[in-house]
């Protein structure tokens, strides 16, 4: 198979900004098809009665980070994404949803400060990987939860097409 390069880049404008607005999160289990073409998801469906719950997230606390893995030796390549966020606040019900979090298989969309919307997880699932709950120490400290999501697929995470935010009540 021949690998053929499609373009190259140049320079992009100073006009970006960085960071995650909100994500919105539904069990792996409820997402009964999707259609990805180009990097691009275009189509995504639930199974009856299910709905991504969004989490508003206080601003300047989340990010992702897509890490490309590829071997030389063994011919293979996959991405390996970490999605991290912050939820201010300790109380019985974020307690409650965070411990269902750490046992669930999800799929996850994320909204990035530039306004982009990246699907996470659909091919395999995103769990979470780590989590703590902190009271902080000083008056001015976080106290809240600190969670981390990966998932390891072959592809790095798609850009989402405003349709299927429009069909999934996603703004």
């Amino acid at each position: 198979m021949s690998c053929i390069l499609t373009t190259g880049f140049s320079h992009d404008c100073k006009d970006s900004v960085g960071g995650v607005d909100k994500i919105w999160l539904v069990e792996y289990e409820a997402v009964s098809s999707y259609t990805s073409a180009s990097g691009e998801i275009s189509a995504l469906t639930l199974n009856g009665g299910k709905a991504f719950f969004k989490y508003e997230l206080p601003k300047d606390t989340a990010s992702f980070t897509n890490t490309i893995t590829p071997s030389v030796e063994n011919g293979t390549v996959f991405n390996s994404t970490e999605l991290n966020i912050k939820l201010r606040k300790l109380s019985t019900a974020k307690r409650n949803e965070v411990k269902l979090l750490s046992v669930a298989r999800l799929v996850a969309i994320v909204k990035t400060n530039a306004g982009d919307y990246w699907a996470m997880g659909l091919s395999r699932g995103m769990d979470m990987t780590a989590g703590s709950s902190m009271s902080g120490v000083a008056l001015g400290d976080m106290t809240g939860f600190d969670l981390t999501f990966t998932h390891s697929e072959k592809e790095p995470p798609q850009i989402v097409q405003a349709g299927v935010l429009t069909a999934l009540s996603i703004s």
